[in-house]
């Protein structure tokens, strides 16, 4: 579901609150990493699954949505929720949308690229997404001010990661087209099946031609 965090108390004590598959191991590579970072006794995890656990979670100054509130069955109830956690003058950072991610150049992607990104957006509105992506029924800012929220904004990241690529990667690339094989027709899927065939000089793990291209949003609200 992505990672919610919140950044609470005077000093900056940080909480991370994650769920879905693999969690248990994602919350101990960040409590480790905090303890690497001489941060240990300033941070604390918990394994949260939302909108049930809501509840559970503390005030905070600060919360980092990144890709959680498009996977709440209630995106609207979802994002006021968020907001009801902030102290006074705290701020939610919600990272959704952007650009879908391009990976070939047009000789080699013949349209792969956007028939997938139109084919996740189809089945999010028709709430049928496998990885369980909802449509917002309206803008992120306008989400954000309508859970009373004030001094919205929404400023676009670029991921630039020119051919050739390295190996890690090629992997994330292969297992992000894995994963949305199962949506597309039988010609994109046989088409994502050469692309990530190790054995085949097509397959993003071995061409030379590969790159990874997206813009990545974040919106920004802060309660007064």
């Amino acid at each position: 579901m992505g990672e919610a965090r919140a950044r609470i108390g005077a000093r900056r004590r940080d909480q991370r609150a994650d769920g879905g598959p693999g969690v248990g191991t994602l919350l101990t590579l960040a409590r480790e990493r905090a303890g690497r970072l001489g941060l240990g006794d300033r941070f604390t995890t918990c394994q949260v699954s939302l909108p049930r656990d809501f509840g559970h979670l503390p005030r905070a100054d600060l919360i980092w949505a990144s890709g959680v509130a498009h996977h709440l069955p209630d995106v609207p109830a979802g994002v006021r929720a968020f907001a009801g956690l902030l102290r006074d003058g705290g701020v939610l950072a919600l990272r959704e949308g952007g650009l879908p991610a391009q990976f070939l150049p047009s000789y080699a992607d013949a349209g792969l690229s956007g028939r997938m990104a139109a084919r996740g957006e189809e089945l999010a509105h028709q709430q049928q997404h496998p990885m369980g992506a909802v449509a917002a029924p309206r803008s992120w800012p306008a989400l954000l001010a309508e859970a009373g929220l004030t001094r919205v904004a929404s400023r676009s990241f670029l991921l630039d990661l020119p051919s050739p690529l390295t190996d890690p990667a090629r992997r994330h690339l292969s297992v992000v087209l894995t994963n949305h094989r199962g949506q597309q027709t039988p010609q994109d899927a046989a088409r994502i099946d050469q692309l990530t065939d190790p054995d085949l000089p097509e397959s993003v793990l071995r061409r030379q031609d590969v790159f990874l291209l997206r813009a990545t949003t974040i919106h920004l609200a802060r309660r007064l």
